[in-house]
């Protein structure tokens, strides 16, 4: 579904983010996406327990699923999955599971344990 809005870098149950636009609010020609769509979103969300939504790194298109968040922008601790999609790795914005396609990683703020072809679990500390 997320490819389909690959314009969204952020979709998350109370706002967007485009790739031109992060700013918030704006009105609703702006969002990026229809209101039925976003609360097919919203659906989805809940019923997976992604209570933070997702992100979608803009080069690589790499999808992490938000399961929760802590903090602020900077500060805080992020928890959720990483799809790491077919494309070819792009280290400019690749995390380490996609770039190199390991098991698992550990580093100073960060793990990744794969748990699929191209999935994995994340927990990051910023």
């Amino acid at each position: 579904m997320s490819d389909e809005d690959a314009r969204l870098i952020r979709i998350a149950p109370g706002f967007t983010r485009l790739v031109d636009d992060w700013s918030w609010p704006r009105p609703e020609s702006k969002w990026g996406l229809t209101q039925a769509r976003w609360d097919e979103y919203r659906r989805l969300f809940k019923a997976t327990g992604l209570d933070e939504g997702l992100y979608r790194a803009p080069v690589s298109k790499q999808v992490f699923l938000l399961a929760y968040s802590e903090g602020i922008v900077g500060r805080g601790i992020y928890l959720g999955y990483v799809y790491c999609g077919t494309a070819a790795p792009d280290p400019s914005d690749s995390y380490p599971p996609c770039t190199e396609r390991n098991d698992s990683f550990v580093g100073p703020k960060y793990r990744y344990q794969k748990i699929a072809d191209l999935w994995y679990i994340f927990e990051e500390h910023s």
